[in-house]
């Protein structure tokens, strides 16, 4: 599947934070996040626009391979797993990882789509969640001081629209800053009893 999430050809992350502090992009009092580690490509010589498809992924933004992050949000699972359904389980679990890396790829490069809305928000803590949901996978959550948080999702024309509630069944959220890049990457147990039967119509996984 093909994520609807912008794929960006610009060259890999300097992952050593070179740019100043930006007042009120980060909390001073705690510590700045730790700098983030992808070893994210694209091949090369592609001769056609890219997708999520075609990335690379030997490290993901916190530095883990994508099989451990995949182990990661699976041991997560809280309930049993229908022999049967594990293969959805899986897919769906890979295929997150896979749009996680591509959002933040466009959260970390200036001038996309996804880092602009975010500066247009600043000053904020932003967090970066991926969730099972099949509608919303890749959930931007804004939280202004004295404020309740905010859930944004990306829309097949670019814009950003924001939720109501929070999404269902987060697998992973991403702490993150944008000056200097940092992130904290959390792996959060979540539930679907269904999965533990026979699964017939499937409107959320």
């Amino acid at each position: 599947m093909v994520s609807r999430l912008d794929v960006i050809v610009k060259p890999p992350i300097n992952t050593r934070p070179t740019s100043p502090v930006v007042p009120g992009r980060i909390d001073p009092i705690r510590k700045p996040l730790p700098a983030p580690t992808p070893d994210i490509t694209l091949p090369p010589r592609l001769g056609r626009p890219p997708t999520a498809a075609d990335l690379i992924i030997k490290r993901t933004f916190d530095g883990l391979t994508p099989d451990q992050a995949e182990k990661k949000i699976f041991t997560a699972l809280k309930g049993p797993v229908l022999a049967e359904n594990r293969a959805l389980v899986d897919g769906t679990i890979k295929q997150r990882v896979r749009d996680m890396q591509v959002a933040l790829n466009n959260v970390f490069t200036p001038g996309t789509p996804n880092r602009q809305f975010l500066d247009s928000q600043m000053p904020a803590k932003l967090n970066v969640i991926g969730s099972m949901s099949g509608s919303n996978p890749v959930v931007y959550q804004v939280t202004k001081e004295g404020q309740p948080p905010k859930y944004f999702t990306k829309g097949w024309s670019g814009g950003f629209t924001e939720l109501t509630k929070p999404p269902i069944q987060q697998v992973m959220n991403a702490e993150i800053s944008l000056e200097p890049r940092g992130i904290r990457m959390g792996y959060p147990a979540w539930e679907n009893k269904a999965l533990a039967g026979q699964l017939t119509t499937i409107t959320e996984l």
